[in-house]
């Protein structure tokens, strides 16, 4: 029986520890990027779903004005062209609205397949928690020891040094044990052991593969620094446009959306008042729906761009 020397069995168990560490790494790293795609597709479906909200809550105001219109007409106070305006606002918004509730089945069913789910109807989502914003620093901290991806690149480096170390132990001699027990007539049963050492004495081969495993080495630790590179890169880019969003996302809140209802307001109630015109009501009621949804779509910009962070970081924020 030949017998490695602790140094080569050593090695071959640090190349078999990275090689399962590697595994469970990228399985780690599947894992966050499903995680990442629910969240992005969850925040789909709620978006579709604040959409369709919006665009029904600009419906009824839509037909408000139309109502408005109509009688302003039918008194003489207004041309036809008023009310035909109204009645195509009114079918473009309703066209939309339809147009959104087919947007929610096909997100129900995205969401749903990832899930595992037959496609069907799902529960509302409910609305998002803005969670405080962890400084850029601490997620470049959190990144370096926890991204997937860094992680699984760092235990194939290691998995290669010990590969390379695996090769150079190839030229290192073998312990051969040998026992042997005989029986015969004359003398009897006998017995006798062996011990030595086997010595490689072709070395090219080795020296070959010694070659093959420190090229390896070379490329894993380039991919390593370049998996750290990209993983704080992709902290910086992403944190960097999640922060903006936010930041916009509270703009609109408390300044935007405020001002553009008010003036939604003051456009109806003057027009109602035969003190403004319908195209400044119209324009209002569109700059109002448009601001509001781009709100939203902010909101649901900075969860989209949160799990990326959640993908890079590798853990939850």
């Amino acid at each position: 029986q030949e017998f490695d020397l602790p140094t080569a069995s050593y090695l071959k168990g640090k190349a078999a520890a990275a090689g399962a560490g590697t595994a469970e790494a990228e399985a780690a790293r599947v894992r966050r990027y499903v995680l990442m795609k629910g969240r992005k597709a969850f925040a789909g479906l709620r978006l579709v779903w604040v959409e369709k909200d919006l665009i029904a809550q600009n419906v009824e105001i839509v037909r408000r004005v139309a109502r408005v219109a109509e009688s302003k007409v039918s008194a003489g106070k207004a041309g036809q062209a008023d009310a035909l305006k109204a009645q195509v606002e009114l079918s473009k918004l309703q066209g939309l609205f339809e147009f959104k509730e087919h947007e929610v089945h096909v997100a129900e069913a995205e969401l749903s397949a990832m899930m595992g789910r037959e496609p069907g109807p799902l529960p509302r989502p409910e609305e998002p928690t803005e969670p405080a914003v962890p400084s850029e620093a601490e997620l470049q901290r959190r990144a370096s020891s926890m991204n997937p991806m860094l992680r699984a690149a760092l235990l194939e480096d290691r998995r290669a040094a010990a590969e390379a170390g695996l090769a150079k132990a190839e030229l290192l001699p073998k312990v051969m044990l040998q026992y042997r027990r005989r029986r015969a007539p004359m003398t009897g049963t006998t017995h006798d052991a062996v011990a030595g050492f086997t010595v490689p004495l072709w070395i090219w081969s080795p020296a070959a593969r010694i070659m093959e495993a420190s090229e390896a080495r070379t490329a894993s630790r380039a991919d390593a620094e370049g998996a750290r590179l990209a993983a704080m890169a992709g902290v910086r880019s992403t944190f960097g446009h999640w922060t903006a969003a936010v930041r916009l996302s509270e703009v609109y809140r408390t300044a935007i959306l405020p001002q553009a209802e008010s003036a939604l307001r003051t456009a109806e109630a003057a027009y109602q008042s035969d003190r403004g015109g319908f195209l400044d009501l119209l324009d209002a009621q569109r700059s109002f729906l448009e601001l509001t949804l781009e709100h939203e779509r902010l909101r649901t910009e900075a969860q989209m761009h949160r799990g990326e962070l959640e993908d890079m970081v590798g853990q939850e924020l």
